[in-house]
């Protein structure tokens, strides 16, 4: 009894070894065949020719800027005596904004005034001719004149002795003859007016005095700071009564256009460029998007932050009177755009040589495909414009995708 059941136990062990050899072939089987065909399987991933707009932007980073920025300084040091402006007024070119102490410069004119006066009286004497001044000349010269006619007879009288010979002249003689020439000489010059000599040195003198005069009118004008340009008041640095020297006492800002300044990075450089119209939103304004074109870009990538980055400026159309210098949010610039053009995804398009684009053209009936010459125009993020090679509504292939 005992020998049966050990062929049955027996049987049973051969069984179950089969049904596991059976299991490992099947998934051996599954995994080498059934599973590598699903991994083959692609499915054509396609899309539709259509009309849509193109928009090719370049985004940045935006700070409102002034259209002009002038720190303003004294030419000289001094006292401030007057601040005529306060931070937010509105200037006028040439407008006077603040004065230094000009007592000194006062004084200096009046000197220099009174110098000319004096030099331009001393140059008139010279070359006016005074018929008084000649009259008493020549009644000088007269008497003079009597004087040695009769000094002359008295020594004729005596002037030969038969011991001695001629005598020498008297001393009345030789002393009316003196005074003869002296006379005649003034009045010859009476007559005849200043040398030529004497009336250079004297208008020289008076040239001096209107150079000084007006050196003197500049260094009191200098002492009063003006407006070069109209603009706002900003960044008062002094108070009234302090010294000052040279440096920067405000600045003068022009807000008459409202200015952007955007940087972008420099893989968008070609898609900034002037007269490109951009869009701005202020990140203390989030409700409000500003209109804009750009007016001119930096010539040069600068290095921001290790990052190459380029500079442009826009200006605003309509600014508002809530955008202040200095705030900052984002700009978005718009390079190109085409509305309603026939579009097909990037993907789609490849390019066979340089400058030439082809297609994949897919027949709906046969999923046939066949590679068609296009002409392309806009290119954008995801769709790309086609010109000339294809037709609304075709299909076109975008590329194949593994299916599991």
């Amino acid at each position: 009894m005992t020998r049966p059941k050990r062929k049955s136990r027996r049987w049973l062990w051969f069984l179950a070894a089969a049904l596991i050899l059976v299991a490992v072939g099947g998934a051996y089987y599954y995994q080498t065949t059934v599973q590598s065909t699903v991994k083959t399987t692609t499915t054509l991933k396609t899309a539709k020719v259509k009309k849509a707009d193109i928009t090719l932007t370049a985004s940045g980073t935006a700070k409102l800027i002034p259209a002009t920025d002038i720190d303003l300084s004294f030419k000289s040091g001094g006292r401030l005596a007057e601040l005529l402006v306060k931070e937010g007024d509105q200037a006028q070119a040439g407008q006077p904004l603040a004065r230094l102490d000009d007592t000194d410069a006062r004084a200096q004119i009046a000197k220099s005034q009174i110098d000319l006066a004096i030099a331009e009286t001393k140059l008139a004497g010279l070359t006016a001719i005074n018929p008084l001044d000649v009259a008493v000349a020549q009644a000088d010269l007269e008497k003079v004149a009597v004087s040695l006619r009769k000094a002359q007879e008295a020594y004729n009288v005596v002037a030969w002795r038969s011991d001695v010979g001629m005598l020498p002249q008297s001393a009345t003689l030789e002393q009316a003859s003196l005074d003869f020439q002296k006379a005649k000489a003034t009045y010859e010059l009476k007559v005849a007016g200043p040398s030529a000599t004497d009336v250079r040195g004297a208008q020289l003198q008076v040239d001096l005095a209107k150079a000084a005069l007006a050196n003197a009118h500049t260094t009191l004008d200098n002492l009063t700071l003006k407006a070069p340009v109209a603009g706002t008041i900003s960044a008062l640095k002094v108070a009234a009564g302090e010294q000052v020297g040279t440096s920067p006492v405000m600045t003068l800002i022009d807000l008459s256009k409202a200015l952007v300044e955007i940087v972008v990075d420099e893989t968008e450089l070609s898609k900034v460029a002037a007269g490109h119209p951009v869009e701005v939103a202020f990140d203390a304004l989030p409700n409000q998007t500003f209109q804009g074109t750009i007016v001119r870009v930096s010539p040069t990538v600068i290095l921001v932050s290790n990052v190459s980055s380029l500079f442009s400026v826009a200006e605003l159309k309509q600014p508002a009177p809530v955008l202040k210098v200095g705030m900052s949010g984002s700009a978005k610039i718009t390079a190109a755009s085409v509305k309603q053009v026939l579009t097909v995804p990037v993907e789609a398009v490849r390019e066979i040589a340089p400058g030439q684009y082809a297609v994949f053209v897919v027949d709906d009936a046969t999923q046939q495909l066949t590679l068609r010459p296009v002409e392309i125009g806009l290119k954008g993020t995801t769709l790309v414009e086609i010109k000339s090679g294809l037709q609304l509504g075709e299909t076109v292939s975008t590329g194949t995708v593994a299916t599991q």
